[in-house]
């Protein structure tokens, strides 16, 4: 099993942001691309993935999110915005 831990000090810990425009809302583009980077090698999903997101921006720090591989889940960063 492989975990990896991202912890950001901006990223927004309330779901009302603005998905056209990730950069403004607690550079959220780039935990999109540290989801996709967990869970997508080459050309399939990992398998046994344990991703731990520590967000501690406003309104509401800390908050943990944990993300557990599925061979369902979407890979598109504009699916992982949504």
């Amino acid at each position: 099993m492989r975990e990896f831990i991202y912890y950001s000090a901006k990223a927004r810990t309330s779901g009302n942001f603005d998905t056209s425009n990730l950069m403004k809302a607690g550079r959220m583009d780039i935990v999109c691309n540290v989801i996709i980077s967990a869970f997508f090698i080459s050309n399939k999903m990992r398998e046994d993935v344990h991703l731990h997101l520590i967000f501690n921006g406003a309104p509401n720090p800390p908050m943990h999110l944990e993300f557990i591989s599925n061979s369902k889940m979407p890979i598109s960063k504009k699916d992982v915005a949504g």
